[in-house]
């Protein structure tokens, strides 16, 4: 199985419900050695699942605590730092660029594209970078209205068999958080979110993470505030992700990785 970039490209190929619908448990075969001079594995997953109904976790919102006769004091912030920034104009930028019988990854038309070219099936791709705190977001669209889900997959660590990805879904308008613990892959929290723009329109979606406090936010609203687990891995990517259609198209701009 060929492979065309020096960086690491992990390929999940899970067999999930429709609309964030189960808890997957993956197998996992090592197909792969060293890749380049970067050290990184390769792996293959696939398994079926039988069906389940996935948790309703409530999602409540956050609000500060006020108190009377409160001494505010100024609170000196430090401008972010852009630690990696890709509009994709550029192809040899350090993307993965591929063709497999289950999915496409490649430099067009100065965007990022993934193409899921099965049904049920999870892709993600990184280009190495892994920073332990940040604030990462990327503009994210499908290209047709094939249904399908996309987002930022973080918290990778060195053997790539666990992580979490926050995905968007623009059909539905649902969001949700999904964590991998190197066996199964579960869905953390899901809710409706109004600010998901629809269909093939254009969604930005962005993780910042301080420590093991994580915010998940859409199109620049806050959808979720939690605190999660580290892996023991930092490397931070993109994902996309069928559903009961094949040859879904997303594509993905402006991706910038920054200090919170």
């Amino acid at each position: 199985m060929g492979r065309k970039t020096i960086f690491g490209i992990l390929v999940l190929v899970f067999a999930v419900s429709f609309l964030f619908g189960k808890s997957v448990t993956a197998n996992t075969e090592d197909i792969g050695g060293e890749i380049g001079n970067v050290g990184q594995l390769f792996w293959d997953r696939s398994q079926k699942i039988p069906e389940a109904k996935p948790p309703v976790n409530e999602v409540k919102a956050i609000e500060p605590n006020i108190y009377p006769n409160s001494i505010y004091l100024p609170v000196v912030q430090k401008a972010a730092v852009i630690l990696f920034q890709d509009d994709f104009s550029n192809p040899s930028s350090g993307w993965p660029v591929d063709s497999e019988s289950y999915g496409i990854w490649a430099y067009l038309s100065g965007e990022y594209k993934m193409e899921v070219l099965e049904t049920d099936t999870l892709l993600w791709a990184t280009a190495g970078h892994s920073v332990a705190d940040f604030d990462a977001k990327v503009d994210a669209r499908q290209v047709d209205t094939n249904h399908s889900s996309y987002g930022i997959i973080f918290e990778l660590n060195t053997y790539t068999d666990q992580y979490y990805a926050f995905l968007v879904d623009p059909e539905f308008q649902y969001w949700a958080l999904w964590y991998s613990d190197g066996s199964n892959l579960s869905e953390l929290y899901w809710d409706f979110s109004p600010d998901i723009n629809l269909n093939t329109a254009k969604n930005n979606v962005e993780v910042k993470r301080q420590g093991l406090t994580t915010k998940l936010l859409v199109n620049g609203s806050e959808v979720y505030d939690t605190s999660l687990a580290s892996t023991g891995g930092h490397k931070i990517g993109l994902t996309a992700v069928s559903w009961d259609l094949i040859n879904v198209d997303v594509r993905f701009d402006n991706y910038v990785v920054m200090t919170p």
